[in-house]
């Protein structure tokens, strides 16, 4: 015990650690030389041998792949590195905080300025010379791409002075060793990695070297480490050819890494030492990573992605260096006329001529790579060196004619790149606008960035040539000399900068540089590239390699202008509310021109006015055209899924993106303050005049206020901005609610909806800060209803009785309206006003609704009664013969208006409505009984929008105020008596089947079953049987249908479990989706604007009272965090988030919908997938294998698609379809598929009964299922993986004892099956990737089959506690039947294994990692634990330490062979799943 404990004990000093650390080093090499000999002997086992005397068996019975190897091959290397690592740290005076590397006496370090030198830097740095030659020289012998004979043993034998004086006694002992190690090895599970292979040890040895050629650059004489040498030699050691033995074992990355380790090493309080040390040989730095960057070819990702990273590196450290300088010499000595140092976007001469001019080659070249990773990093060196870019101007003169290539590139191109300051910068400028649309979400980011940052440098010499000419200008005339002769005699000043371009570069050399000379003019060159790049269908490719155009030009460009907004403001010179106004240019006059023209190239001029629920006249004014009505432009045919575009939603969007985040959230409240009363001005300028009655004002023009005139798009980016900032302020806004309240007022009778409906959110959001002024704008327009409902009666009849005068013409031409009458508003116009503000009111007080119940004060009973009793007035309008007959979609505009209010009071809860439940229901079968058949009196097409408006009320009472099912008597039938009258009409051969031939009566019909199937789903199990069949029919057909027109359902990822959401991790550069990485929200917008469908606003209404807007939070985990880690927090999850939100949901497995989807088609998707599965275990099982097989035939349906056109992902990340991208694991059938049959499956009872099958057998649906999901697993998709195994899961744990043995038998064989390459029905798989996603999707069902039966076993016991009851004996048999958890690690322990690095899957390694911690999690119990179970959970640490030490290693082809991809993408999963395990 007294040698392991001083084994394991901290070592006391720096040297210590550094003795140990070089003792491990000639241990580990000899102990890779006995164990991978070839040559076998009788002869006892060295004992030297690490792997052959600790291992800990197994106890008695278990299986021999539970053996537990200890130390795991470089654990104790690691160990020892990581405390001398520590102890240098603690020497530098970096880390404060002592861990488990000090003895428990040791205090924290002092101030660096306190510290004694550190004297064996040197000797340390000598000892960690040995671990690059053992490397190279184990990994050579080892066979790690490296072939033949080396002088391996001599290096080993002269790095190991310990165990032999030189090359005989180290060989003489190695062959004995190996005489007797060579059977033992193949007993090994773990297979020694090469030090440097070993990403964990690479990165603490690259620390490592750097701390001490930190610590001993400034001893004086012998005990200095020489820094000139270290760097020469890392960089020869990075241009060895990587085929050579030499080069293998990690070396050359590792090499590579401690030059880019030293360029950023350093901090304040040395005055960036070795930054200044490292700056000299930036160019031999560069020209070193650019011959790596060429050399690595298609082999060496890894190396190249390391080249780029040092590259930025280098570019830090020169900035670094520069800045120092400065700072030295007496502050800010920047020719430039730039600011203080630390606040400049300019570092002129911060690197050489030559040294540019090779980092921009290298720029270039990185940009072509196929990896997103060296794409993503050439865009952050471009970014860094864009300060370094400008020549300084001053010294322009003395660079031309004499300078050789050391200073000025050489040759012409340095001449005249020295006489055009801004050339180099154009260069990299136009770089990063080719690339601003890059496939990789995270890789444009990073090119706007960059862009951002080159804008910068170009804004501030922009300011400092104005500043230098201005200085100059006043001298001159102080001095009487004249202006224009001074300025001719001056030119080897190089001021005039734009007559140099033209003479040396053209014109057009540095257009976007020239044209970003200042702030103001930066802004304006992005607005107007914004513009210029045009929309999703007409955008073309920004010239990369890997462009794609579409929304993502646009996209890119407003995240650099965002950038560029955010880096102004740390600079504190410009103030942003200037930027106002240019920014909301973005969607300005050119921007609505493009939506225009789009509209009529789509055929129909469907804007945003008409494409969504907007009023309209009965008849058209002969002097003015209205706005398209409902029916002439709503209800109108319109072009295919290609003609449609999303490029008004898109710009909208992206500009009150740039306006929040480029502007609003970088000011003081107080400028905040000055952006909203300037933003209301806008929209005062902006916005007509109306009258109490909700009609125009022609008294007040529109002319009569002063400010900037906006058109629709900029109002609703300015309310946007408007609601943001109320609700920002809070009280302090309250001095501008004056102002607001009659511009709301006017905008809520605008003729656009989306006017109207981000007016009603700025009332909501005064709501939340201002409860009393919601109370008394909600009680002013409850009472001006009456008097619009009157005007609106009163013109229709008016207009209907007036005949329509023929247009005359004079010579060819429409008579306009001549000045004594041109204020007069024609009767359709005013009609169209007077809509435009019911509607508008009604949304506003609906929506002031749902924030009632939530503010201080609560609801007021009054303004609820009101709200009734102005929603049945309105309501009433259906009924209406006069107003129906001259006028109906003033009619259904009014119905609309009333159902809209209804449903807001609805969200406010039982307490609010009980007293008006009797209306409420009267409303309803009013509305039900006026659109049958023989009763109605209007089109089908004004039924459907009554329709569709009263059955998002009817869902909006299901899900707030389900108690009422209960509470008032026969609320259920008549409920379910409602909805059974409209299903037949909404159903397939209804009488709304019709309006399916047009895109706006199909987008209402599928908005109107999405309202009635998501009813069904709110609806108590069992209360619709006699509707049950047709339901569940409706729902197949349209499930076949959706899955037909490619449209993916988005309810599969709240099936699956969230336990497995760590195993969906991705990188930065290659996320598809939001939510796969933390901690970034720019890119999280940036997936979901190129991927994301638009949703109109007639379908964002139709959701609008539907979603929760302020759902209490439920606990679904332990807590956010467990021992800090927010990884164990969520391994600590309840997957269980039942939640019945009466009595009668808790019968048989009611699962509660989720928030609806505002695309009307996806949303209708997944409310039939709910119902789908909350019917089908109603139905027989001929009926059951029918629609099994449905899903089967859509399925293969796809496959020949797909087999035709498979996607090469190892070359692009996503695809281009219909002006959105998606990702390449978007498979719409097989998403739909798995979604449907885990829905399915999670919704049957504990025991699902045969149906007319013998025992032992199993229901047919069940073993077609099983196949389905089986074929399902080798997917691409890590969602569709994920449903694929939880439905085999359930399909092993579901079903009578003696079915579930019998499938579940089945499925484990079969499961077998698929992880050595085939698949039940299928040939064998070739593709290495596709067995990996195999092997993957196979580990991960084993996991699930012990969850899904452990949380059964939960349920079970949890009922019968509940009813106080003992377990039945059926439970307790079921308990007996279980799958055998020890079976399960078996299969899965030698996916964990390290032997073998050719077959060796990072992504089946992540996977059976948290395989494994699953099954330990639902297997060990929570006291003492066994024998069994210790070994047990010593090997989850084994595995760990092998996943973390051996298998996350460099993507170098000595040990990748072809999966570099995989192991790109499957790093961030592993290194998650390897935190879970433990």
């Amino acid at each position: 015990m007294t040698t392991i404990d001083n084994e394991q004990a901290p070592p006391s000093s720096a040297e210590e650690a550094a003795a140990l650390l070089g003792a491990a080093i000639s241990f580990d090499a000899t102990s890779y030389n006995v164990n991978s000999s070839n040559n076998s002997s009788s002869s006892s086992s060295a004992p030297s041998s690490p792997t052959s005397a600790a291992n800990t068996n197994p106890p008695q019975g278990m299986h021999s792949i539970f053996t537990v190897q200890t130390p795991v091959p470089n654990q104790i290397l690691f160990i020892r590195l990581i405390n001398l690592r520590a102890w240098l740290r603690w020497h530098a005076g970096i880390d404060s905080e002592l861990g488990i590397s000090f003895p428990p006496h040791i205090q924290p370090p002092p101030p660096k300025t306190e510290q004694p030198p550190f004297q064996a830097a040197r000797s340390i740095l000598a000892v960690l010379q040995k671990l690059l030659e053992i490397s190279s020289a184990l990994a050579a012998e080892g066979g790690f791409g490296a072939h033949g004979d080396d002088n391996s043993m001599t290096i080993a034998a002269a790095m190991s002075p310990k165990l032999g004086v030189g090359k005989k006694s180290f060989s003489t002992s190695a062959s004995k060793q190996q005489s007797s190690g060579g059977n033992n090895n193949n007993q090994q599970q773990h297979k020694p990695l090469p030090p440097l292979l070993s990403t964990p040890l690479r990165h603490a040895w690259v620390e490592c070297t750097a701390l001490c050629l930190s610590l001993g650059s400034n001893l004086p004489g012998n005990l200095r480490t020489d820094a000139h040498s270290l760097i020469t030699k890392m960089m020869e050691i990075s241009n060895w050819n990587p085929r050579s033995k030499m080069a293998s074992g990690g070396v050359r990355l590792s090499a590579l890494m401690v030059l880019g380790k030293i360029c950023v090493l350093d901090d304040h309080h040395d005055g960036f030492d070795l930054a200044k040390r490292v700056s000299p040989y930036a160019y031999e730095i560069l020209t070193c990573c650019h011959k790596g960057l060429l050399s690595g070819g298609a082999g060496e990702p890894g190396h190249r992605v390391e080249c780029v990273s040092t590259a930025w590196k280098l570019a830090v450290a020169c900035r670094r260096s520069h800045d120092a300088n400065r700072l030295m010499h007496g502050g800010n000595n920047n020719a430039d006329g730039g600011n203080d140092q630390s606040l400049s976007f300019l570092a002129t001469g911060a690197m050489e001529d030559r040294a540019v001019m090779e980092a921009i080659k290298f720029i270039k070249r990185a940009t072509a790579d196929k990896y997103p990773e060296v794409r993503m990093g050439a865009a952050v060196f471009a970014g860094m060196m864009a300060p370094m870019l400008i020549r300084n101007i001053r010294n322009t003169a003395n660079m031309r004619g004499g300078r050789d290539g050391a200073s000025g590139g050489g040759g012409g191109e340095g001449g005249a790149a020295a006489s055009a300051p801004l050339v180099w910068l154009e260069d990299v400028t136009q770089v990063a606008m080719r690339n601003i649309d890059d496939e990789s979400a995270g890789v444009a980011t990073a090119w706007a960035t960059c862009l951002a940052r080159c804008l910068c440098a170009s804004s501030e010499y922009g300011q400092g040539i104005r500043a230098a000419q201005s200085e100059d200008q006043a001298s001159r005339r102080s001095a009487d000399v004249d202006h224009e002769a001074v300025m001719t005699s001056n030119n080897n000043n190089n001021l005039d900068l734009a007559s140099k371009f033209k003479a040396l570069r053209g014109a057009t050399a540095t257009a976007a540089t020239m044209a970003s000379f200042s702030v103001p003019s930066a802004i304006a060159f992005l607005v107007t590239q914004f513009v210029k790049c045009g929309g999703e269908a007409t955008s073309n490719k920004c010239g990369g390699t890997y462009s794609i155009g579409g929304r993502a030009s646009r996209i890119g460009y407003a995240d650099a202008l965002t950038e560029y907004l955010r880096l102004q403001s740390s600079r504190g010179e410009f103030q942003l509310v200037e930027a106002l106004n240019p920014v909301i240019e973005m969607v300005g006059a050119s921007f609505e021109k493009q939506v225009q023209q789009g509209e009529r190239a789509s055929g129909g001029g469907r804007d945003d006015a008409a494409d969504f629920y907007a009023p309209s006249s009965p008849r058209s004014s002969p002097e003015k055209r209205p706005p398209p009505s409902i029916s002439t432009a709503f209800l109108s045919a319109r072009a295919s899924k290609t003609g449609s575009s999303a490029d008004s939603s898109i710009g909208r969007l992206l500009a009150s993106n740039v306006v929040r985040k480029g502007i609003t959230e970088n000011v003081s409240e107080s400028i905040q303050l000055t952006i909203l009363r300037d933003l209301a001005t806008m929209c005062r300028s902006s916005v007509g005049h109306t009258t109490p009655d909700g009609g125009t004002d022609a008294r007040r023009s529109l002319g009569d206020d002063k400010g900037k005139s906006m058109n629709r798009h900029q109002l609703q980016v300015a309310l946007i901005e408007i609601s943001h900032i109320v609700v920002a302020v809070g009280e302090a806004g309250a001095s501008s609610l004056e102002d607001l309240h009659p511009i709301l007022q006017d905008c809520l009778s605008h003729p656009d909806h989306g006017v109207r409906h981000e007016a009603a959110a700025v009332y909501a959001a005064i709501a939340q800060a201002f409860p009393s002024e919601g109370r008394k704008f909600a009680i002013e327009s409850l009472s001006g209803f009456s008097a619009n409902l009157d005007a609106i009666s009163s013109l229709s009849f008016k207009i209907a009785s007036t005949p329509t005068p023929a247009p005359r013409k004079r010579f060819g031409r429409p008579r306009t309206n001549t000045n004594e009458n041109s204020s007069i508003i024609p009767p359709a116009d005013e009609l169209l006003r007077h809509q435009a503000t019911l509607h508008g009111n009604a949304l506003a007080v609906s929506m002031l609704m749902h924030e009632f119940p939530h503010c201080h004060g609560g609801v007021a009973t009054a303004i609820v009664s009101k709200t009734f009793e102005v929603a049945a007035k309105l309501l009433h309008c259906q009924f209406d013969e006069k107003l129906t007959s001259v006028n109906p979609t003033a009619a259904c505009t009014c119905v609309r208006a009333g159902y809209c209010l209804l449903s807001g009071a609805l969200t406010m809860g039982i307490d609010a409505i009980i007293p008006h439940v009797s209306t409420i229901f009267s409303c309803w079968q009013g509305s039900s009984m006026a659109v049958l058949p023989g009763v109605s009196k209007l089109s089908s097409s004004h039924d459907l929008m009554c329709v569709e408006a009263m059955l998002s009320s009817v869902v909006c009472f299901l899900k707030f105020c389900p108690t009422l099912l209960l509470a008032v008597p026969d609320a259920l039938t008549r409920l379910t008596a409602i909805l059974e009258k409209i299903f037949p009409l909404i159903s397939s051969g209804g009488k709304f089947e019709s309006e399916k031939n047009t895109a706006v009566g199909k987008s209402r019909l599928s908005s109107a079953r999405a309202s009635v199937m998501e009813a069904y789903s709110w609806l108590p199990p069992g209360s619709f049987p006699m509707s049950a069949d047709r339901i569940f029919s409706f729902a197949v057909s349209q499930i076949q249908e959706l899955t037909e027109n490619d449209v993916l359902c988005s309810i599969l990822d709240a099936l699956v479990s969230k336990e497995d959401k760590l195993i969906d991790a991705h990188s930065f550069e290659r996320a598809v989706s939001p939510g796969q990485i933390g901690g970034s929200v720019a890119l999280d917008n940036n997936i979901s604007l190129r991927s994301s469908d638009v949703v109109h606003h007639n379908e964002r209404e139709a959701i609008l009272h539907l979603l929760a807007w302020r759902k209490k939070l439920r606990t679904r985990m332990q807590g956010d965090d467990c021992c800090t880690s927010p990884i164990l927090g969520a391994y600590l999850r309840d997957g269980n988030d039942k939640c019945s939100p009466t009595p009668l949901h808790e019968v048989g497995r009611w699962r509660e919908p989720l928030d609806p989807i505002g695309t009307s088609k996806v949303r209708l998707l997944d409310c039939c997938i709910h119902v789908f599965a909350a019917t089908f275990g109603l139905q027989d099982g001929q009926t059951q294998a029918e629609a099994l097989q449905m899903l089967e035939f859509m399925y293969n349906a796809a496959q020949p698609e797909k087999t035709t056109n498979r996607f090469n992902v190892s070359s692009s990340l996503i695809a281009e379809s219909q002006g959105k991208l998606k990702s390449p694991e978007e498979d719409v059938p097989s998403t739909n598929l798995t979604a449907a049959v885990l829905a399915c499956l999670q919704a049957l009872p504990l025991y699902e009964a045969t149906h007319d099958t013998l025992i032992g057998v199993g229901p047919p649906w069940m073993v077609r299922a099983t196949d389905l999901l089986l074929r399902l697993l080798p997917t691409p998709s890590d969602i569709i993986r994920r449903g694929a195994a939880e439905g085999l899961a359930l399909l092993a744990t579901l079903g009578v004892s003696e079915d579930a043995n019998t499938l579940q038998s089945t499925i484990l064989h079969s499961l077998d099956e698929v992880m050595t390459g085939s698949i039940p029905g299928n040939s064998k798989m070739q593709e290495t990737e596709i067995l990996s996603y195999a092997r993957a999707g196979s580990l991960l069902t084993l996991a699930c089959i012990q969850r899904a039966a452990m949380r059964m076993t939960r349920t079970e016991n949890e009922r019968a506690e509940s009813r106080s009851v003992v377990s039945s004996p059926r439970s307790r048999a079921r308990e007996n039947n279980s799958p055998p958890v020890m079976i399960m690690m078996t299969r899965l322990l030698p996916s964990l294994a390290t032997q073998n690095f050719d077959g060796d899957s990072l992504l089946s390694r992540a996977y059976a990692l948290h395989s494994f911690g699953i099954l330990i999690s639902n297997s060990l119990s929570k006291g003492e634990l066994s024998s069994s179970q210790l070994q047990i959970a010593w090997k989850a640490v084994e595995a760990v330490e092998t996943s973390f030490l051996s298998a996350w290693s460099a993507v170098t082809s000595d040990i990748s062979k072809g999966r570099e991809r995989e192991k790109f993408a499957a790093e961030p999963t592993s290194k998650l799943g390897a935190s879970g395990c433990l």
